[in-house]
């Protein structure tokens, strides 16, 4: 199948190098842009063990805990919540909030047991969630109050299917867990939640507000309407190629530009097909994230909602985890292929290695 998938996206690129020719001086960046974009295949090839995966959430956390450190940092040194809305100007930032989704997520649900992990667990996780509110990005808050979202859905769900006492006081647990979380966070960084509050929540209530927005292209939302009209307009042209791995930045007479949606950078990119093909590909990874890690699938949740707002698999450290998750489930498929294993003894999660269920 991976195989395919490979195939197809290079057909899409041979095919729009040969007939685009008005692109034809970009032939380096499009093939660079290629090269980029199936480099999410490379861990394929990859042994990934046990050690490798748990090397890999570490990493995101120790990196999401640094990251955060430093914008706590800068935040104080410049002055705090006193800077107002102008922290997010100096210290905010749109392309690691999806990071620190992941590392939220791995270490909320990770089942430690040691004694200095107990100890570490919730003050590192106030330090990430000070990290991704310091962003000042509405797609980091959208990413986490999603996913949150969904996993009480899923596990409210699951309880009313077969109520259970532990389970019970283990969601009331969190719960209470998560409302002091809030509680700290106000404390340290006030100004974020006067941020979000007024830029997020109350517009969201505000239907005006909303139609004014989209219908504004110098605003946030009306710059995203009049990006996917362009994008679809020029799929009119190219549907089954797109524009052969170049951005969006084709369509500007400056040669610059983003999609600031994930989804539609790829259909851009890909067409229609390679979209269809891609989607496929997220909606594999979530399934088997979903069966063998759910702290990993959780996060990966919250990385598919922010992906709705900005790139994420474009940027260097959202292809680095796209194509480490991928090596990961290849790896599974190739060892299920392998070894002669009954379908039901499958089926039953023979093979999952389920941690913060």
């Amino acid at each position: 199948m991976f195989l395919l998938l490979i195939g197809l996206f290079t057909l899409i690129f041979i095919i729009a190098s040969m007939y685009q020719y008005e692109f034809f001086d970009e032939g380096l960046r499009r093939a660079i842009s290629f090269v980029l974009f199936m480099s999410m295949f490379s861990f394929m090839v990859v042994k990934i063990d046990a050690t490798m995966i748990e090397s890999f959430k570490v990493s995101i956390v120790a990196i999401g805990l640094y990251f955060s450190l430093h914008s706590m940092y800068s935040f104080i040194l410049l002055g705090g919540s006193s800077l107002g809305f102008g922290a997010k100007d100096l210290v905010g930032g749109q392309r690691f909030g999806f990071i620190y989704l992941l590392g939220i997520w791995l270490t909320y649900l990770y089942q430690g047991h040691e004694k200095l992990y107990v100890l570490i667990k919730y003050p590192a996780l106030l330090i990430l969630l000070v990290g991704l509110f310091l962003t000042f990005s509405r797609a980091s808050v959208i990413g986490l109050s999603g996913s949150f979202v969904f996993f009480g859905l899923v596990n409210g769900l699951t309880w009313l299917r077969k109520p259970n006492l532990k389970i019970f006081l283990k969601g009331l647990y969190s719960i209470v867990s998560v409302g002091i979380l809030i509680v700290l966070l106000f404390q340290l960084v006030p100004i974020t939640f006067t941020f979000f509050e007024e830029r997020l929540f109350s517009f969201l209530l505000d239907s005006s507000a909303i139609m004014a927005d989209l219908a504004d292209h110098e605003s946030s939302g009306g710059t995203r309407v009049y990006i996917v009209g362009r994008i679809l307009d020029y799929l009119m042209h190219y549907p089954l190629t797109g524009s052969g791995y170049l951005g969006v930045w084709i369509l500007s007479d400056d040669l610059f530009g983003s999609a600031h949606n994930q989804y539609t950078d790829v259909l851009f990119r890909t067409g229609l097909i390679g979209f269809s093909a891609f989607m496929y590909l997220l909606y594999l990874l979530a399934k088997y994230l979903y069966a063998n890690d759910r702290a990993l699938f959780w996060g990966f949740v919250g990385v598919l909602l922010y992906g709705m707002f900005h790139e994420t698999f474009k940027e260097s450290q959202g292809g680095f985890v796209l194509a480490f998750l991928l090596g990961m489930m290849s790896q599974t498929f190739l060892k299920a292929k392998h070894e002669v294993v009954p379908k039901d003894v499958i089926a039953a999660g023979a093979f999952r290695n389920r941690k913060g269920d």
